[in-house]
Order: C-alpha cells, then sequence, then structure tokens
C-alpha cells in the first residue's frame, strides 16, 4: 500500500510537472507570439515612417526646386527692367542732346540772320 500511495504521490506530482512544462511551454510560444506581432507592428510602423521621410524630403526639394526658379524668374524680371530702364535713359539722354543741339543750332542761325542784316 505504501508502494501504491508513492506510485499516486510520484505519479501526481510528474502530472503536475507536466502541467507546469505545458504552461510555460504555452507562455513560451504565446510570448514568442506576440514578439513577432510586435516586430511585424514594428517593421511596418518603420517603413510608413520611412515612406513618410521620403515624401516630406521629396515635398522639401519640390519646394526648395520651386523657390530657386521662382528667384531666377525674378532676377530675369530684374534684369529686363534694368535694361529698360536704360534704353529709357539712353532715349531721353538723345532727346535731350538732340533738344540742346537744336537750341545751340537755333542760336547759331539767330546769330547769322542778325549778320546778314546788319
Amino acid at each position: 500500500m505504501r508502494q501504491d500511495s508513492a506510485e499516486h504521490f510520484q505519479a501526481k506530482r510528474d502530472q503536475l510537472a507536466e502541467e507546469a512544462r505545458q504552461k510555460a511551454e504555452e507562455a513560451r510560444l504565446k510570448a514568442q507570439a506576440q514578439r513577432q506581432a510586435y516586430l511585424a507592428s514594428a517593421s511596418r510602423v518603420h517603413e510608413a515612417v520611412g515612406r513618410l521621410h521620403a515624401d516630406s524630403h521629396a515635398s522639401r526639394q519640390g519646394l526648395k526646386e520651386q523657390r530657386r526658379q521662382e528667384a531666377i524668374d525674378v532676377r530675369t524680371k530684374m534684369e529686363a527692367e534694368r535694361q529698360r530702364k536704360a534704353q529709357l535713359d539712353e532715349q531721353r539722354r538723345q532727346t535731350k542732346q538732340a533738344l540742346h543741339d537744336d537750341i545751340k543750332q537755333w542760336k547759331v542761325y539767330s546769330v547769322a540772320e542778325e549778320d546778314a542784316y546788319v
């Protein structure tokens, strides 16, 4: 009977040890599955962040290029305006010079005509 009781308790201990091993294995598998799910989620998040980073970088580059082009356009317009102003200044100078030349010529003719009457 003692032998039966010892075997019974040993079987009970073995059963409890096996249940503990199974629970530990289930917990390990569950933790491993959660870890894999976390890693997959982290990988998706990392990829999404990478895409967002690339999109924002492309957007910044696009804005940079747009601003550069706008600056070139402004410089081109400013240069055209400088040239137009220089051309107008030259026309004004030529007109003024022609007027001075005409006045001088009139004086010469006036003096010549006065000398002709004298």
